[in-house]
């Protein structure tokens, strides 16, 4: 009778620690669909706030400056903390804004291939929003990789980086409206003498 007990306590222990590790795998699973689940949102946010942001870089004003600042204060409303602290991510669980510009992540105005000439670059001005996350958590430590071509700094494993563009090009501001009707009212009234 007393090796029947041992078999008996032996399997319970067996099932117990198969139930264990079931959850630890189940949790490991539940926690990275909803850290992932979060990301989208996220993700979606920051599409939402780069096609607000180019819209206001779109609409007209006093200068080009102008544009440029409603356009990376819209940015700042949606995606940073406050206007005072526009390095500091308003999701900082979810996902943080990389690269440079002011605000962080954030490139506001032409982009590098922009050509006012050449009609199939004429069009490339708007808003660029560079974000990471860390979506997979490395059991064995994190170890630095290196920079990889266009990734400014080392890169962690687990982390994904995302761009989220919208490009509606710009407006003319009044300046340059003033300037151009007063460049065709000087040749009108020129009578070629």
């Amino acid at each position: 009778m007393s090796r029947r007990r041992q078999a008996g306590n032996g399997e319970a222990g067996q099932s117990t620690l198969e139930f264990v590790l079931t959850m630890i795998l189940f949790v490991g699973f539940l926690l990275f669909f909803m850290k992932l689940s979060f990301f989208m949102a996220y993700g979606n946010l920051v599409q939402y706030a780069t096609f607000l942001a180019a819209r206001s870089y779109q609409a007209s004003g006093p200068d080009e400056n102008d544009q440029r600042d409603r356009a990376k204060l819209t940015l700042v409303r949606l995606l940073k903390k406050s206007e005072g602290e526009t390095g500091t991510e308003r999701f900082q669980a979810i996902a943080q804004g990389s690269g440079g510009g002011d605000p962080i992540g954030a490139q506001v105005g032409p982009d590098a291939l922009f050509d006012p000439a050449d009609d199939a670059n004429s069009w490339l001005q708007g808003v660029r929003y560079t974000f990471r996350s860390r979506l997979f958590v490395n059991l064995l430590g994190d170890k630095p990789s290196p920079p990889q071509p266009g990734q400014p700094g080392a890169q962690s494993p687990g982390v994904v980086s995302f761009i989220s563009e919208s490009w509606l090009g710009r407006e003319v501001t009044e300046s340059e409206c003033r300037q151009e009707v007063e460049e065709v009212l000087r040749g009108e009234l020129d009578n070629g003498c």
